[in-house]
């Protein structure tokens, strides 16, 4: 079964990345009629040649370098031999809640999970961030044998990464 591009994935109606905007107001509703920002729009792009390898459809020398800097900050997390490099994986974490992380990295004990961040403001840190630790509880329901898991928020755009351990105990 295929991946569906960045682009085209469906989106849970509450996802992970909406926890923190229902952490401040239960009542809190995305506009489906708001139209793509530009921003949104470029991270999309920059996401879609993560996921394919390919960079033929970036349009400028910056998004070149964001994704470049991405490539080389992923291959250092979990290196080595032996390493399961999943892409556009869709996580359960409770019944209705689910989302897609943008990279896991499994090797026994321990994995990785990584996720591109190309807007301008940095979210919550990743050891207090709602939507990195409902993708740590799926992770751990989901890897079984994962008895660490190290979160990794890329901010190629501001040139920031924002990293943390969890660990099942």
């Amino acid at each position: 079964m295929s991946t569906p591009t960045h682009a085209a994935r469906t989106h849970s109606s509450i996802s992970p990345s909406k926890l923190k905007s229902l952490e401040i107001s239960p009542a809190y509703q995305p506009d489906p009629d708001d139209p793509e920002h530009p921003i949104t729009a470029e991270g999309t792009l920059c996401h879609e040649a993560l996921d394919s390898g390919n960079d033929d459809r970036l349009e400028t020398d910056e998004q070149r370098d964001w994704v470049r800097m991405c490539r080389e900050y992923t291959a250092e997390v979990l290196p080595g031999a032996g390493v399961a490099v999943l892409r556009e994986v869709k996580l359960d974490v409770l019944d209705g809640i689910w989302g897609y992380a943008d990279q896991i990295k499994l090797r026994p004990a321990k994995a990785a999970l990584i996720d591109y961040k190309f807007g301008w403001n940095p979210q919550e840190d990743t050891e207090t961030n709602p939507a990195a630790q409902a993708y740590v509880f799926g992770m751990f329901n989901e890897y079984r044998g994962v008895d660490e898991i190290s979160v990794h928020y890329l901010y190629p755009r501001i040139g920031q990464v924002s990293a943390a351990k969890y660990t099942r105990a």
